[in-house]
């Protein structure tokens, strides 16, 4: 942990950019532009990481595929470095990792409960809403911040597109910004909008992009399962669309008989029996 952060207009980023853009060759530019270097696949991150150095990206499906692919390949030739990462849906991180990472998590949710489940994770005990203040005041430190964009019709910006929950305070935050360019991304603006001079090195996607297809249930939601899903009195009336529950939840609920109908609000388990006063 850290008691400050370092803004892009502070006088120690300014320092730290600098001496980043001296071994870029391009300090003699100010504002700078980022470096481009080729496709994600072929970028060599020990040009750019220290050890020590607390790497992030976004949630889910704004993952930078191609980067964090290249970050995990190339992990026995980086120094040892941290990973903050929040909800992951992608296939990319696994416990044995941990032989070089140290793993830092806001939850075990999606495929980041891999990492929880292994025990090779710490989990930072905070509100997900409060993670933008806690980067801005140091309490979470963020050094690196990988993201996945697409080119905005704005002059000088690009948009993250799909994923824009912390985005604003990892830039600020981080010393050095690393971008692949991916034209699969929607076109979003306000705080999906990240300033090209902020981003320190673009590269292309060469990657795959993470998707969140409907999941298929596990043997304790099947009907050959020991649970064959839950059960609910039949006084009890759900909507799918209004609960918390996933979809093959839900499914399997219902092909068991246990929703009746439509209901106007959620209902979470364990449902009480009625009693008659």
């Amino acid at each position: 942990m850290t008691t400050s952060v370092q803004s892009k207009g502070s006088a120690s980023h300014l320092s730290n950019h600098l001496d980043y853009l001296t071994i870029c060759g391009k300090a003699d530019s100010l504002p700078v532009m980022p470096t481009r270097c080729g496709s994600s696949s072929k970028l060599d991150f020990s040009a750019h990481l220290r050890a020590d150095d607390v790497v992030t990206w976004p949630q889910g499906t704004g993952e930078p595929l191609g980067l964090t692919q290249r970050l995990v390949e190339q992990r026995h030739a980086l120094p040892p470095l941290q990973l903050f990462i929040g909800m992951t849906t992608s296939k990319t991180l696994s416990p044995e990792h941990a032989d070089r990472f140290r793993f830092r998590v806001l939850n075990g949710a999606g495929s980041t409960r891999k990492l929880t489940v292994g025990n090779v994770a710490d989990i930072v005990p905070c509100y997900v809403s409060a993670v933008p203040a806690l980067v801005r005041s140091g309490a979470i430190r963020v050094d690196a911040l990988l993201l996945r964009v697409k080119p905005h019709p704005k002059p000088g910006y690009f948009t993250v597109g799909v994923m824009a929950d912390f985005v604003p305070a990892f830039v600020a935050a981080a010393r050095c910004v690393i971008a692949e360019i991916d034209h699969r991304l929607p076109v979003t603006a306000q705080d999906a909008l990240v300033a090209e001079s902020d981003i320190d090195v673009l590269t292309e996607c060469d990657a795959g992009e993470v998707l969140m297809p409907d999941p298929e249930p596990d043997e304790s939601l099947s009907a050959g399962g020991q649970s064959a899903g839950p059960c609910w009195p039949s006084h009890v009336r759900i909507t799918p669309a209004g609960t918390r529950y996933p979809r093959p939840f839900l499914s399997q609920a219902i092909a068991n008989g246990g929703c009746k109908g439509q209901a106007k609000a959620a209902c979470p388990l364990p449902v009480p029996e009625k009693t008659e006063n």
